[in-house]
């Protein structure tokens, strides 16, 4: 969920997914969610931590019926099959694409 709400914050999806690929996942956050599915991400947030709003974008996609490649449209766009990604924008480490705004490590929301 620390990735979506990443997301919300205005970090781009594929910055995200950039950055777990480099630090040597073979395969990133946003993209997995949207493999796992969307409406599955909620279920289980919920799960784990029933007091927690999920993240909005999340919430925004799943109320649309955009569940990811199971529907073809998630955060990324599957119509050829493979996820639609724009280029990820060089982000230094620990910082977010909005200017002047930092992610502070082990923070959902950016805050401590």
């Amino acid at each position: 969920m620390t990735a979506m709400r990443c997301i919300d914050e205005g970090i781009a999806a594929e910055t995200v997914d950039e950055a777990a690929l480099e630090f040597g996942m073979p395969m990133g956050p946003i993209e997995l969610a949207d493999t796992v599915g969307l409406d599955i991400c909620v279920a289980v947030g919920k799960m784990l931590d029933p007091g927690a709003a999920p993240p909005k974008r999340l919430s925004e996609l799943v109320a649309a019926g955009h569940l990811g490649r199971k529907t073809k449209r998630g955060f990324y766009d599957y119509a050829t099959g493979k996820p639609a990604k724009r280029f990820a924008r060089p982000c230094a480490a620990g910082t977010r694409e909005a200017p002047h705004r930092s992610v502070r490590r082990g923070s959902a929301g950016g805050t401590r």
